[in-house]
């Protein structure tokens, strides 16, 4: 039986609402990741060692002293694989009526609203890698890649960074004495730490959430701030907005730019902040330092075209029965610093 038409009053079409969330870049961004595509899925990282030792003194004509050489130290370790595929059926393609699409379509109108479909379906792919990498570019700052795979087993890339580059203080930020609280002494402490140990500079400093709203609030902070100079003080800016990145700046203290980054991204269906929550992240945003490797794709196709070394590996197939049309997406991503010890991780709220 025939069923009345539902709509019986006009209706406006309006231009779609793009809901869709931004992949995330901040990280990336600020580290300057340089990238490097492999022929290889297995990974070495070499490291040389030294102290600054002074060459000892002899007498004239005397013989020459003995002394060591450089450190080595080799970690070997496979790039994590990405692999995500995405069906796209008849049925779902053709009587689907997509979204800012008219009503009564013409032949050319419904092909036109498979096309865009498909190519959103196709760029959520590519935004879901980009997250992935960022991800691993936020655990990176704190010494360890850990990621699991579907099966539940655990991986964890650990970077041959200090222990004392991993600090818990004595009083935090949120203490409840705000007299008792040195940010200052904790921060000169560190930038010192990353002197002598790498001989850089600290650039960066990234809080998370709970980290950031403490941070406005420190006296020593706040001390810096005159009090005639109406919104922006100084070196402290408090007009800024989160960016379309999810970063928002809020200083320039202490001769470093300080971000709060909040953003979250879903893992495994959970919300996971990409820069812990009590935390700081001290960074030093050298050139040529981070570089994002991108190991072999193992793929039957990508081997017969010559395309096994490269950042992204795309294919589609169509499956005869039921019919379906399945896209592919494949990409294996590692994110190394090359420095280990040019970042602090920094505990600053309690709990």
């Amino acid at each position: 039986m025939a069923l009345p038409v539902p709509a019986t009053t006009w209706t406006s079409m309006t231009s779609a609402v793009n809901l869709m969330k931004p992949p995330g870049r901040f990280v990336t961004n600020l580290l300057n990741i340089s990238e490097e595509i492999l022929s290889t899925e297995t990974i070495e990282i070499g490291t040389y060692r030294s102290e600054r030792d002074v060459a000892p003194f002899v007498r004239v004509h005397a013989e020459a002293e003995m002394v060591k050489g450089l450190g080595e130290e080799l970690y070997v370790v496979q790039a994590p694989n990405i692999r995500i595929k995405r069906p796209f059926r008849p049925s779902e393609l053709l009587w689907g009526r997509r979204v800012d699409s008219v009503i009564y379509p013409t032949s050319s109108q419904v092909t036109s609203a498979v096309e865009r479909h498909i190519a959103k379906d196709l760029q959520h792919m590519e935004n879901m890698i980009v997250n992935a990498e960022e991800w691993m570019a936020a655990m990176a700052l704190r010494g360890s890649i850990t990621y699991s795979v579907k099966d539940q087993e655990v991986f964890t890339i650990t970077f041959p960074r200090a222990g004392s580059h991993s600090i818990t203080p004595a009083i935090f930020w949120d203490d409840a004495t705000p007299a008792s609280i040195t940010a200052i002494t904790s921060i000169r402490s560190i930038l010192a730490l990353v002197a002598e140990d790498v001989g850089m500079g600290v650039t960066d400093a990234i809080l998370g959430s709970e980290a950031a709203a403490q941070f406005v609030k420190l006296p020593e902070l706040l001390a810096t701030i005159k009090t005639d100079s109406g919104i922006t003080a100084g070196n402290v800016d408090l007009t800024q907005k989160y960016r379309a990145d999810g970063a928002i700046f809020l200083a320039r203290w202490l001769g470093i730019n300080w971000w709060e980054y909040p953003r979250s991204l879903m893992i495994d269906g959970v919300a996971t902040a990409l820069i812990r929550p009590k935390y700081v992240e001290f960074i030093s945003a050298g050139s040529g330092q981070w570089t994002r490797y991108y190991g072999a794709i193992p793929d039957m196709d990508a081997l017969e075209g010559r395309r096994m070394a490269a950042k992204r590996f795309a294919k589609s197939w169509k499956q005869p029965d039921p019919s379906a049309l399945i896209a592919l997406l494949h990409s294996r991503p590692l994110v190394v610093n090359r420095v280990p010890d040019s970042t602090v991780s920094f505990k600053a709220v309690s709990g």
